[in-house]
């Protein structure tokens, strides 16, 4: 039987080369039920629509504080080189890298008298990896950078959260205020394949004495967990055992549409709220708080270089365990307004911001829409991701009798000059849709 691991590694390649949902088709969203599963209150102009598996909806996204360009340098003969110093120019306070991707196996929705009913099964892969610029100085400039000497660099700042999943969701949405106020929700039931996070909220700091250049070193409670890294190494995990297998999980989506009249209406929406349970085939690594000052080496007394070596290697050994541990999924909260022109014009805001660490890595989009009847939606849209760098996309969504085609990205240049780019996404699938609105 077909390995699912295979499936989301071929996800996570995918991500890094190309790209996630894309904030451009939220303009779309009366003719991609896709959009449902950002705000489960959004509800699409077709009575009944279903899936293609695995074509329905597929989700990409790659996103960082940096490009390619801003360390790799090219010059005048073709060479290139590495330039450390431009590169720690560009960060504001924070590295993050961000990459998701997400394969829809099954997707339907249909409206009753009652509400607008949705069901989604996918499979997908998320990770965030946050180092704050300090730590970045510190190893770039060395520990007597402005910056750096006589103050405390904190390690607590330090994050990864990196997982596999399969989730099954069902949602429900219903007018509370026919014509001005729709309300839904959406609960999903997850499994996990795969984990890797690193806890270190209770880390400690690194710290240059200006007077005499003495480091002193408080690792605090660090803690990486591990959770089914054989089915990435090994590749044991089958379709068949999805629930069967262990790591469950449980999650909400929340959201609400208000039109305020004819031409204007705003929603919101909160996502991903809940965790994983990781039980199944776990690994963590412990390091309990310890200091350590090294106050430069004795030439005349070279045995003081091994007791260094000795003191940091025994700060550094973790104590291995296996325990379970429960894992938050990283929240993500959306918030679109739209303003109608004229009939078939449209512009809007869209706003999304994920939550990890006390930190928020924040998108925000202005879209212009073009219906052109049932036949097709046309998007154009000028993003900033971390109020810093801007993006030109573009989507459609075309109907052809009852299939329904799209595609849409954030940042049209960056899918073609991938080395200067900060975002990469884009989404895309198809699917059939019966009697669609006016």
């Amino acid at each position: 039987m077909k390995k699912i691991i295979a499936s989301i590694s071929m996800i996570f390649i995918y991500s890094l080369s190309a790209g996630q949902g894309s904030l451009t088709s939220f303009g779309l969203y009366r003719k991609i039920p896709m959009v449902n599963q950002f705000n489960p209150a959004i509800q699409p102009d077709f009575k009944v629509y279903f899936s293609i598996p695995t074509l329905s909806g597929n989700l990409l996204d790659l996103s960082a504080d940096f490009k390619v360009t801003d360390l790799v340098q090219k010059s005048a003969n073709d060479s290139f080189s590495i330039n450390l110093d431009r590169f720690l120019d560009q960060i504001d306070r924070k590295i993050h890298l961000y990459a998701s991707s997400q394969i829809n196996l099954f997707q339907m929705g249909f409206h009753t008298k009652s509400g607008y009913f949705s069901a989604v099964s996918s499979v997908g892969f998320e990770s965030i990896i946050m180092v704050p610029k300090e730590i970045m100085e510190l190893i770039i400039r060395g520990n007597a950078a402005s910056g750096i000497i006589g103050q405390k660099v904190p390690l607590n700042k330090l994050g990864q959260s990196s997982y596999a999943y399969w989730k099954a969701g069902l949602g429900f949405s219903r007018d509370i205020m026919p014509g001005k106020i729709t309300a839904g929700a959406r609960i999903n039931l997850i499994r996990g394949f795969a984990c890797f996070r690193l806890d270190s909220r209770e880390a400690g700091y690194i710290y240059t004495d200006p007077g005499n250049y003495n480091i002193t070193l408080r690792s605090g409670d660090i803690q990486y967990d591990i959770s089914g890294y054989r089915n990435i190494i090994e590749g044991e995990f089958e379709s068949s055992d999805i629930l069967q297998y262990g790591n469950p999980g449980f999650s909400v989506d929340l959201g609400i549409l208000y039109k305020i009249n004819n031409k204007i209406s705003v929603s919101g929406s909160l996502d991903d709220l809940g965790s994983i349970i990781w039980n199944t085939d776990t690994r963590n690594f412990r390091m309990q708080d310890k200091t350590f000052t090294y106050e430069g080496i004795d030439i005349d007394n070279i045995h003081n270089l091994n007791s260094v070596i000795d003191s940091l290697g025994e700060m550094f050994t973790p104590e291995e365990i296996r325990v379970s541990f429960r894992q938050g999924l990283n929240k993500k909260l959306y918030l679109h307004s739209s303003y109608m022109l004229k009939e078939g014009h449209e512009i809007s805001i869209t706003m999304r911001n994920i939550v990890f660490q006390k930190s928020l890595i924040n998108m925000s989009s202005l879209s212009y829409h073009l219906k052109l009847g049932k036949l097709a939606d046309l998007s154009v849209s000028y993003s900033i991701s971390e109020l810093r760098y801007s993006h030109l996309g573009a989507g459609f969504a075309l109907g052809l009798g009852g299939f329904i085609i799209y595609a849409a990205s954030d940042n049209i240049p960056g899918l073609f000059y991938q080395v200067n780019s900060h975002l990469e996404n884009v989404s895309f699938g198809m699917f059939i849709g019966f009697n669609q609105k006016d």
